[in-house]
């Protein structure tokens, strides 16, 4: 709502810098301080500078280079972590040629019975 011209329009540039901006610090931040409130102060105080006119810089939380680097480096990739889920769905749409899903679109989640699941109840036939 911040970033629109007089006549109400979205103004693109400084939007996309802006996502751009918080996405890196989203995905940085929760790989080196993870926890489900981490996120809620540093996000909070930019949103505060955004509301008062300012840029969102996270010039409160910069990353110490070293330890920012380890915590990438020693981090485990899952799919039970949401980092990891968000993370590949934003590298998916990062390429030109991806075609962008339709907003009429309809999603369906499709549920499979889990192999852990079948050992431990055997309740699956042929």
């Amino acid at each position: 709502m911040q970033n629109r011209t007089e006549d109400g329009m979205l103004e693109e540039a400084k939007f996309c810098k802006f996502l751009d901006k918080i996405t890196a610090f989203i995905f940085a931040y929760a790989i080196t301080n993870p926890g489900v409130n981490a996120l809620r102060t540093p996000v909070y105080d930019e949103m505060v500078n955004i509301v008062n006119g300012g840029e969102a810089t996270f010039s409160k939380y910069k990353f110490n280079g070293f330890q920012a680097r380890t915590s990438f480096e020693n981090y485990v990739f899952t799919n039970q972590r949401s980092a990891t889920r968000s993370m590949i769905t934003w590298y998916a749409f990062t390429f030109p040629n991806q075609n962008l899903l339709g907003l009429s679109e309809i999603f369906h989640l499709e549920h499979i019975y889990s192999k852990k699941r079948q050992e431990m109840e055997k309740r699956l036939k042929n």
